[in-house]
């Protein structure tokens, strides 16, 4: 995981792409991908996600992990793991 984060990071770096680059790019990775907001909120999703949560993804733009299911004794964990990648840009 940690070489696909960073494969990514390196990837999406230089030279700067598009959104819709980007997002076309991340749909063609074999996992789930998502982008979140400070606020924990996905931004983005992969096709992939929407699947895997059944879901389109103008059901999960703007909504917490915690509101698409997620259990809540594993939102704890989970949401500072996420907070913690966010604040300092490196993956746990």
């Amino acid at each position: 995981p940690r070489l696909c984060v960073s494969l990514v990071s390196n990837i999406l770096s230089e030279p700067p792409m598009s959104a819709v680059d980007e997002a076309g790019l991340l749909d063609l990775l074999p996992v789930s991908v998502a982008r979140l907001g400070p606020d924990l909120r996905f931004t983005w999703a992969s096709g992939r996600l929407c699947r895997q949560l059944a879901r389109p993804l103008d059901q999960i733009i703007g909504r917490t992990s915690l509101e698409l299911g997620m259990t809540p004794d594993s939102w704890g964990d989970w949401a500072a793991a996420v907070a913690e990648v966010l604040a300092t840009g490196q993956p746990t």
